[in-house]
């Protein structure tokens, strides 16, 4: 009945970047090691190998690269994004099933509904154009 009050687009566009970014930080050592163990091997003593957990780092990579890409996918090709994209989405549901104001009715402030159901606490106000 209520739904979801966040911006389902915009979380899945965040988590994307976020899985993106987990992506190279494990891509970028775990190439290193593959690619310079051999330079490591003539430079110091022949003790070097990349063993199996360089190529579990790189399986787990490109896991982290196929769900970003398939998040940013869904997100391209399914929604599209209100701005700002990390504000909750308006609700569905009357203020009261009468029109009869609630007890918990406040005068409307600088700030936009939208912005005071925030759930990250961003002191941002969401302006709205003069009518």
């Amino acid at each position: 009945p209520c739904g979801c009050l966040v911006n389902s687009p915009g979380c899945h566009l965040v988590a994307a970047t976020l899985l993106l970014l987990a992506a190279g930080m494990t891509l970028a050592p775990s190439l290193w090691t593959l690619l310079h163990t051999a330079e490591l091997n003539r430079r110091y003593q022949p003790i070097w190998a990349p063993g199996v957990c360089a190529y579990m780092a790189l399986g787990s990579a490109g896991g982290l690269l196929l769900s970003s890409g398939l998040f940013y996918l869904w997100y391209c090709a399914c929604r599209a994004l209100p701005s700002p994209f990390w504000q909750p989405l308006s609700s569905g549901y009357p203020e009261s099933a009468v029109s009869y104001p609630t007890t918990l009715t406040y005068a409307s402030g600088p700030y936009s509904r939208r912005s005071r159901l925030s759930t990250i606490e961003i002191d941002i106000p969401v302006l709205l154009s003069p009518s």
